[in-house]
């Protein structure tokens, strides 16, 4: 309902950047919807970063490029690698 009402509001209005805004803020609870253990793997990344424990952590930013807990970049992986 959340998603239809600030989306719908945007599009009548033709506001392309409220758009993409309802479609960020909504997309995080659509994916835990979807996708069975979403929300138990983002716990658990959260506690393990609480507690000091980012071994092999990888987290990605908008360009595709992987970084580590520390904020190296990682070495991208070759494609079927």
């Amino acid at each position: 309902m959340g998603f239809t009402q600030d989306f719908m509001c945007a599009a009548g209005e033709f506001d392309q950047a409220a758009m993409d805004a309802a479609v960020d803020k909504w997309f995080p609870a659509a994916c835990a919807c979807a996708t069975p253990g979403y929300v138990d793997e983002i716990e658990d990344i959260a506690r393990r970063m609480n507690e000091g424990d980012t071994e092999g952590l990888v987290f990605w930013d908008s360009d595709g490029n992987a970084w580590d807990a520390d904020n190296n970049p990682l070495p991208r992986r070759r494609s079927g690698s």
